[in-house]
């Protein structure tokens, strides 16, 4: 195999065929192993695997081939298909390390939802030279969506020892171990990351999680405190710490690391800001607010700490009134709202939009006219502005002026959905208008 340093080492490419040879003697029932499998385990749907002999395709040959395939690709039917196939296969048969014949075959394989072909031919494409590791994955991915776990794991195997452990092996096989009730293997799987030198901290943090999945919290404590230690702006790996604690029911310890941790300077805001995004996610998709108070009140708490913490920024608020808006402090949110669009200037569609929507909440027309004419002023592709507005003027009464702007908006807006929206406030506007 070659990759942009050179040749690797001849102990990979052995590894390399074992893996090939293993998968091949597990995937006898695929288009292209059904076959009988030959001495060193490869599928024979094309003479000469055996010596990986390159004969040499004309490049008129291999035209002929893309543009069957392209034909194909266009028009996937079963009899383009099929022909596409035996062109792939004889041109195999004269020369069984052509890269383009096997990319063909998995192309096809792939349209057609042949998960077997799919993987023989990632491997056989791998076992040919293609050092394009995403194969590999691929391969397992599909191995993988039909309960083939064994040889998923063994392709991931394949992965780290041809390729070195990452962050996606790790988590990969951490998790195939894990679900075959192999927790001594999942770690070392994760372990061999973390020996690499951009794996410590990641790894940590993966570890740490596995610790928390299987409930042992006592040790996962010890471990997130010592993680904490060696690396003391990851936010998630105190973001472990604290769900440790609240495991082992150290509540008032929690909160008391997570007040530090928001107003600590040397954590980045995105992280903190992606930690609170989730919370208040997974606070929403509980339902009833009051049942839940604390949490939210927790929540903006932690918010409050970011924003006095981040002054200058509009983004620390603008999640602040995300929060106030969902547990039903309206007024409250629309302040936030009117101050960041200061800060913002109205760059941040999102900003507006969400301002409009507490507008509409609290009946403030005039408030809701402003920023309505902003949006269809700076995003007349988005229908918001063009609903809003219309909204606005039919309730002060200015029927003939929403008219217009719905007809407008129905014209220059390009969101489906808001188009359809248009369209049934125009009609409604017209019917009234008859009547």
């Amino acid at each position: 195999l070659t990759e942009p340093g050179g040749l690797l080492p001849p102990r990979r490419m052995r590894v390399s065929r074992q893996v090939a040879v293993c998968v091949a003697s597990l995937l006898l029932g695929s288009s292209l192993a059904a076959q009988e499998v030959s001495a060193k385990g490869l599928p024979v749907a094309s003479q000469g695997l055996e010596n990986n002999k390159d004969y040499g395709l004309s490049l008129k040959e291999n035209a002929r081939l893309t543009k069957q395939y392209t034909a194909y690709m266009a028009s996937p039917t079963a009899a383009s298909s099929a022909k596409v196939k035996r062109r792939a296969n004889a041109l195999l048969k004269k020369d069984s390390s052509s890269v383009q014949a096997w990319k063909v075959l998995r192309g096809v394989a792939a349209q057609s939802g042949d998960i077997e072909a799919v993987i023989a031919t990632s491997l056989a494409l791998l076992d040919r030279g293609w050092p394009e590791q995403e194969l590999y994955w691929q391969a397992a991915g599909w191995a993988h969506s039909v309960d083939r776990i064994d040889l998923a794991r063994q392709i991931v195997e394949g992965v780290v020892d041809q390729f070195g452990a990452s962050q996606l092996s790790a988590n990969s096989l951490s998790n195939i171990y894990l679900s075959q009730g192999n927790v001594d293997k999942a770690f070392a799987a994760i372990e061999a990351w973390m020996a690499m030198p951009d794996g410590e901290a990641e790894g940590a943090l993966m570890y740490n999680n596995v610790l928390l999945r299987i409930g042992r919290h006592e040790e996962a404590y010890v471990n997130a405190s010592g993680s904490c230690r060696a690396f003391p702006s990851h936010l998630g790996l105190r973001m472990n710490l604290v769900r440790s604690m609240m495991a082992m029911g150290l509540r008032d310890s929690a909160d008391a690391v997570i007040h530090r941790t928001f107003k600590d300077q040397g954590i980045r805001l995105s992280w903190k800001l992606s930690y609170l995004e989730s919370s208040l996610k997974d606070l929403v998709s509980r339902g009833d607010v009051e049942a839940f108070q604390t949490e939210f009140n927790q929540l903006l708490q932690w918010t409050d700490d970011l924003v006095l913490s981040n002054q200058a920024l509009a983004g620390p608020l603008a999640f602040k009134a995300l929060v106030l808006a969902h547990m039903g402090i309206l007024e409250g949110a629309q302040t936030c709202w009117l101050t960041v669009l200061a800060m913002d200037d109205g760059n941040r569609f999102e900003y507006l939009d969400e301002a409009m929507k507490i507008d509409k909440a609290l009946n403030d027309w005039e408030s809701l006219s402003n920023h309505s004419l902003i949006a269809m002023l700076r995003y007349p592709e988005k229908s918001s502005g063009y609903i809003y507005r219309g909204m606005t003027l039919t309730v002060l009464g200015d029927i003939d002026r929403a008219v217009a702007v719905y007809k407008q908006g129905i014209i220059t807006a390009d969101d489906s959905e808001g188009l359809k929206v248009l369209q049934s406030m125009l009609t409604s506007v017209e019917e009234a208008l008859q009547q």
